[in-house]
């Protein structure tokens, strides 16, 4: 099945997959950039990640604007082929990379991460995805295993993530509808 391209807040994704996480990102406040920058991953070819999320607790301080997550978008589980060239770029940037599996709804995504800007041999934490604290009153992501290596921990409650998911499944891009 062939991705449509989608159009939504002056983006154009190259799938409705891509642009329904978008939806949902603006909605839980996750500042992004879309196909933010390329590398050239020498035996991988050149690489361009879907998305560049900022560190949610970092978002307003300027000495950290540089500090965030690449993220790879894929409607089922990761190749080994894709993991590969997500570790490359998490060696070779010294940043994380996330990669968001599934539609954006309760039960229908995993997220893996690979963590690796502190360490030689990337780690990497499956079956991630977005739960709310009630300790810390505040949406993070976590799996069976943690948080990984450093929590990814958003100041939103457990409204505005079940707001997210509603906007994300409920958003219509056809015709020039306004999600």
């Amino acid at each position: 099945m062939k991705a449509i391209d989608t159009e939504y807040k002056g983006y154009l994704f190259r799938s409705r997959l891509e642009a329904r996480w978008a939806v949902f990102f603006d909605a839980l406040g996750i500042r992004y950039e879309y196909e933010k920058e390329g590398f050239d991953l020498g035996e991988f070819g050149w690489y361009l990640a879907d998305f560049w999320i900022q560190s949610p607790l970092h978002q307003d301080v300027p000495e950290y604007s540089d500090w965030g997550f690449w993220c790879e978008i894929k409607p089922t589980e990761a190749t080994q082929e894709v993991m590969d060239v997500l570790y490359e770029l998490v060696v070779e940037t010294r940043h994380n990379a996330l990669v968001f599996q599934g539609n954006p709804w309760f039960d229908e995504y995993t997220i893996t991460k690979i963590s690796g800007h502190h360490q030689e041999i990337p780690e990497v934490w499956r079956g991630m995805e977005f739960c709310y604290d009630d300790t810390s009153k505040m949406v993070h992501l976590e799996s069976d295993e943690g948080f990984g290596s450093h929590p990814i921990v958003y100041p939103a409650d457990k409204l505005t993530l079940k707001n997210a998911y509603k906007a994300a499944r409920s958003a219509r891009f056809e015709h020039r509808e306004k999600p």
